[in-house]
C-alpha cells in the first residue's frame, strides 16, 4: 500500500481487467487499474533450460522499498517495461529509476535510530521530534517479505524480535501523519 487509495501488485499474470500489465500494476481501493503507473507491458518472459526440458518464468515476486525512497522488483523475468523504462536487459532484479508511485521522499531532517544495532532481539525505537503513538511499524527480510508488524502504543518504543533469525532487516515506521522513515537493522 503506498497511500489510502494506491497499491502495488505483484505476481503471476499477464492483464488485470483485459489490459496488458505482465506481473506489475497499481490498483486504486476499489480494484481499478490505476493507468498513470506502470503503464506499459511489465516484465518479459525467461526461459531456463535444464537437461529433461525448459520452464518458462513471468512474474515479479515482489517490490522491496530502500531508505531514498526508490524500489526494487524482484523475480523469474528477462526484460521489464513499466511504461517510463523499457529494459530488455534487465533480469532477476531492477531498480525503478525515476519512476514517481506518490511516496513521499524520506525527511533527512528526522532520522529513525535503533538500537542496539546489531542486537539480538530487543530493539529501541528513536527520534527526535515524532509522536510515536499509533505509528505502524513493519519489518522487512533482505528477500522483501514481511515479517512483523504492529502499532507503536508507547512514546519510547521497545520491540521484541527474538523470534526472527539472524540477518539483515529494513525497520519502516510509518507515523500518523503519514511520515515514513526506514532504517537497517541486524539480528545477531
Amino acid at each position: 500500500q503506498l497511500s489510502p487509495d494506491r497499491f502495488i501488485i505483484t505476481g503471476v499474470f499477464d492483464k488485470i481487467n483485459g489490459v496488458d500489465r505482465g506481473g506489475i500494476a497499481m490498483i486504486d481501493s476499489s480494484g481499478a487499474l490505476v493507468e498513470d503507473v506502470f503503464d506499459g507491458l511489465g516484465c518479459g518472459e525467461y526461459e531456463y533450460a535444464v537437461s529433461s526440458g525448459s520452464t518458462t518464468y513471468k512474474y515479479i515476486a515482489g517490490i522491496v522499498p530502500t531508505q531514498d525512497g526508490s524500489f526494487y522488483i524482484h523475480g523469474g523475468y528477462h526484460g521489464y517495461d513499466d511504461g517510463s523504462t523499457n529494459d530488455t536487459t534487465q533480469r532477476m532484479v531492477s531498480r525503478l529509476y525515476g519512476l514517481e508511485v506518490g511516496v513521499r521522499e524520506q525527511e533527512y531532517s528526522t532520522v529513525l535510530s535503533l538500537f542496539p544495532n546489531p542486537s539480538d532481539g530487543p530493539l529501541r525505537i528513536a527520534s527526535s521530534g515524532l509522536n510515536w503513538l499509533g505509528a505502524g511499524i513493519t519489518v522487512f527480510d533482505p528477500q522483501g517479505r514481511k515479517v512483523a508488524e504492529g502499532t507503536l502504543l508507547e512514546e519510547a518504543p521497545e520491540l521484541d524480535l527474538r523470534d526472527l533469525p539472524s540477518g539483515c532487516y529494513v525497520v519502516q515506521v510509518t507515523t500518523t501523519q503519514g511520515q515514513r522513515l526506514m532504517a537497517k537493522w541486524t539480528r545477531e
